[in-house]
């Protein structure tokens, strides 16, 4: 396997941030690269645009390496999986019975006849053997050291490389990343109580292998570009469908994820549907009656609003889905929620009123923050902390349950 020349420069920056580098400049490769940074809408996992002296590049909610000809573009951390990774090992990694075929010198397990009479006839010494071997090189393990395989190619930080290489070391001793077949692990891959614990480390594992791509893996030329993303908006999302199913468990509360609705928006002249809506969840009390019964809809937005404003835009998503999602039976007024990562270490909490022009309030957009860091730390010790608790507190309060 070859290795990939690495630029002279990195640009290194947070998510949403925005840099100009009067220095930088685009090959024709490299605008070919820009090209397909482009997603199905027109939206763009980064913006780089030409100016007359340099580059101007904007970061948006994906993190990861971007690679140009004579520079590269670093968003964000790659800690992610290497936390993952490392929880494991404390742990210890599972064994698993797989299924061994080799010659040996004496019988172990089942004899294969047609292929010993075929290869060794009348040999006694050489048997054909399939058996069962109880190690560590199995689906779960190869998947995690398949994704440490492509950071410790791509990541550039120090530190992050050092401790990627030190795991990736750690799975090479017990399993071999190149004998995984993805496509059938895809098909096949399961969690029950054994291998549970993977489960968030295969997530991260899974986001990694489909932004890069497992044929980079195995590749032997030497192209100079190529882009690793996380979509860290898909990644909040799931981080927070795991807290809120966790909370709402234990709240008498039900959530539902992703649930499509193609009965709000409505064509009158075709009297059929016009088009889907789709929160993020919907959380309601699963006692209340259905006459009375109102969903609060929690949307999950990876942006820095405790920085900034809340934008317009999702204001507009949310009080369509609070008005969708209320009874006409039930009181009170029309409510949405709206989570977003936050830099303290307690949630803070903004509410947007929507009022008509005789100033009459007819809904409010809660915007709350969430600290992942606080939020982590009271899940793994199954505790509910201040963290957990006011978030819960809202929800009730939304859904008339306070």
């Amino acid at each position: 396997m070859k290795r990939l020349v690495v630029p002279s420069k990195t640009v290194r920056l947070n998510e949403w941030q925005t840099v100009m580098e009067p220095s930088l400049r685009l090959t024709d490769v490299d605008r070919k690269l820009v090209n397909q940074l482009a997603r199905e809408g027109g939206e763009r996992c980064l913006i780089v645009e030409e100016l007359r002296e340099g580059l101007r590049i904007e970061a948006r909610s994906w993190v990861g390496v971007v690679r140009f000809t004579e520079f590269e573009v670093c968003v964000g951390c790659a800690l992610l999986l290497a936390e993952a990774c490392s929880a494991l090992v404390k742990w210890g990694l599972q064994s698993d019975y797989v299924v061994r075929e080799d010659v040996l010198p004496v019988l172990r397990g089942r004899l294969l006849a047609d292929r010993q009479l075929m290869q060794h006839f009348g040999r006694v010494d050489l048997l054909e053997c399939r058996y069962d071997e109880y190690e560590t090189d199995i689906p779960e393990n190869q998947l995690l050291a398949a994704a440490l395989e492509l950071c410790a190619q791509r990541v550039k930080d120090d530190l992050v490389r050092r401790r990627v290489r030190h795991l990736l070391v750690a799975f090479k001793q017990v399993c071999d990343p190149f004998t995984l077949n993805v496509s059938l692990l895809r098909q096949t891959l399961s969690y029950t109580r054994l291998n549970e614990q993977y489960r968030n480390a295969h997530a991260l594992a899974w986001l990694i292998l489909d932004g890069l791509g497992i044929s980079d893996l195995l590749y032997s030329g030497t192209a100079g570009s190529f882009v690793f993303l996380i979509d860290m908006n898909r990644l909040f999302e799931q981080f927070l469908w795991r807290v809120l199913n966790t909370l709402c468990s234990r709240n008498n509360l039900r959530v539902r994820y992703q649930l499509k609705n193609r009965s709000v928006l409505w064509n009158g002249l075709k009297n059929k549907p016009y088009s889907n809506i789709i929160p993020d969840f919907l959380v309601d009390l699963p006692s209340a009656s259905s006459e009375t019964k109102s969903c609060l809809p929690v949307d999950a937005k990876y942006k820095l609003y405790d920085e900034l404003k809340v934008g317009n835009a999702d204001i507009y998503q949310c009080f369509l889905y609070a008005f969708a999602y209320e009874q006409s039976q039930s009181s009170g007024l029309p409510k949405a929620l709206m989570l977003y990562p936050g830099t303290k270490d307690v949630p803070s909490e903004n509410v947007v009123e929507i009022r008509n022009m005789s100033s009459t309030i007819l809904g409010p957009v809660y915007a709350m923050s969430v600290p992942i860091p606080a939020l982590l730390e009271e899940m793994t010790n199954n505790v509910q902390g201040v963290a957990s608790n006011k978030i819960v507190a809202r929800i009730k309060d939304a859904i008339h349950q306070a």
